[in-house]
């Protein structure tokens, strides 16, 4: 069955828009079937951005980009570019339109992990895809260390009932700093410093 997280998507595709207001401004994005989080921004991801946003320094990836939220919002009140990647082909193809309607400057691309994907960053945000399981989301954790430049930081957001404690423990093996930058109706934001 698949998942949004699944490279090919099996639903009928139903595109659809969004409003999404962060901070003084307000986004209308393209959503569709078979996408984390179709209709709203979710909790976990605003809480994200809230907590990190301001801390983001380039390069920056949206890992796990979705239909590209996360990256146009940091693209446009940073005034960055942004790279996107996803495993989702659907999602990459609305985070591509997007980017072209705010005229965020990214580059979205298909990439399990960093499979795909050889750069160097110095800030990555990801929202793990927790149901995917925890051998993909410490993977995914051990390849964004890899892959952050010395002194650059990875932020995630996480339930502490989707496994929080665990998530930290393993995370402290990779990095040499991992803080909690909010707290937030059971969300957890950590900001992991290489």
């Amino acid at each position: 069955m698949p998942h949004y997280y699944s490279q090919e998507q099996q639903t009928p595709s139903q595109p659809t828009e969004v409003e999404i207001g962060f901070r003084d401004r307000s986004y209308i994005f393209l959503t569709d079937r078979g996408v984390f989080s179709k209709g709203r921004l979710d909790y976990g991801t605003q809480t994200l951005l809230n907590a990190a946003v301001d801390e983001i320094a380039e390069p920056f990836l949206d890992l796990g980009c979705g239909y590209g939220a996360v990256g146009v919002i940091a693209g446009s009140i940073k005034g960055i570019s942004v790279d996107m990647t996803d495993v989702n082909k659907r999602a990459l193809e609305l985070a591509k339109k997007n980017a072209n309607r705010y005229r965020v400057e990214a580059e979205v691309f298909y990439s399990d992990g960093f499979a795909q994907n050889d750069r160097q960053y110095q800030t990555i945000f990801l929202n793990p895809p927790i149901r995917a399981g925890k051998e993909v989301v410490h993977r995914l954790f051990k390849e964004s260390h890899e892959h952050l430049l010395p002194g650059g930081s990875l932020y995630i957001v996480i339930q502490k009932k989707q496994g929080l404690g665990s998530a930290k423990k393993y995370l402290l093996t990779l990095f040499k700093e991992v803080q909690t930058l909010e707290r937030s109706a059971g969300y957890h934001v950590l900001k992991c410093t290489k």
